[in-house]
């Protein structure tokens, strides 16, 4: 796919008036249009729109949770069109993605857009990984009562993501104090596997890390306070992304224009083709080139950015 052939899209401009038409609605109104799905930009063929559309209602109506939702599309398109597809879904975000050429949609289905969007461009599929992030939860990882470990995300073979199960409910069980489990997995690791691994355990995270530069950041007040959720990247590259974010805060109050100026600086910094979602409440599955991908906060503000192409 020539590279001249990609559009730059900004979504969210048409999110904005669709709220204020919903909300000129009657009841009645509103109740009858729940079920139908508003295609709001698209360079797709009308079948392929109409899957996205019956892909999305499947989903909507199987899965309670945005993450899953847009997990099913995804997988969906990958299955009938190839990969790479990439599908966010939720009620407040903005976006500035770059994709093919007739593989675009942004819709809205029972007051909830779905943004769905092919980046490949020629990647080797072996050279990209897939992220399931739910961004409407802050604990990547957690126990429920039965001790049942879920995994959230994991670039691990088998055999160590085990070991890693085993030694946290075995540092669950001795401790109490959740500096004291990560200190425990933490020493565990470094003496199986060779040094330097980092834990972080538990909802306010206590943790026994060493590295180079701070990945939890405070300058200018709680707006510009950066926690990195998730994150396959250099740091340093990771310091520059939190100081582009900040930067573009300070310019821009819109999510769109942020998710703009982030996307542009990093496809000047580090080459195209970089995408960025900027929003308080949205769900995702996207896939991304090794070492190229990054989920954090500023603020109450969650940021993606990741490249793919």
């Amino acid at each position: 796919m020539d590279r001249a052939h990609s559009k730059n899209l900004k979504c969210e401009a048409t999110l904005l008036n669709i709220k204020l038409q919903r909300g000129n609605q009657t009841p009645a109104a509103q109740k009858m249009d729940s079920s139908k799905a508003i295609i709001k930009n698209s360079d797709m063929s009308e079948n392929m729109q109409q899957k996205a559309v019956d892909y999305a209602k499947e989903g909507m109506d199987q899965y309670g949770v945005e993450k899953e939702v847009a997990s099913h599309v995804k997988k969906a398109f990958d299955r009938d069109f190839g990969p790479t597809w990439h599908c966010i879904v939720g009620r407040n975000f903005g976006s500035y993605v770059t994709h093919e050429t007739n593989c675009f949609i942004y819709f809205y289905l029972k007051s909830i857009a779905v943004l769905l969007y092919k980046s490949d461009f020629g990647v080797n599929i072996n050279e990209l990984q897939s992220n399931f992030l739910d961004f409407c939860d802050p604990v990547m990882n957690q126990y429920n009562a039965q001790n049942k470990a879920v995994v959230k995300s994991a670039d691990m073979p088998e055999d160590m993501q085990q070991k890693a199960v085993e030694i946290a409910q075995e540092a669950i069980a001795r401790n109490s104090v959740e500096k004291d489990i990560a200190a425990h997995i933490k020493k565990e690791f470094d003496g199986r596997y060779g040094q330097t691994w980092h834990c972080i355990v538990g909802r306010n995270f206590g943790s026994r890390r060493r590295c180079s530069r701070s990945l939890i950041m405070q300058s200018y007040g709680d707006k510009e306070r950066a926690v990195i959720k998730n994150a396959d990247m250099a740091e340093e590259m990771q310091q520059s992304c939190v100081e582009c974010a900040q930067e573009a805060m300070r310019k821009y109050n819109v999510e769109k224009d942020i998710a703009a100026y982030i996307k542009k600086e990093f496809d000047k910094r580090y080459n195209p083709t970089w995408h960025c979602i900027v929003g308080r409440n949205f769900g995702s599955y996207v896939t991304h080139e090794t070492k190229n991908f990054i989920y954090f906060y500023m603020g109450q503000v969650a940021i993606l950015l990741f490249k793919s192409g």
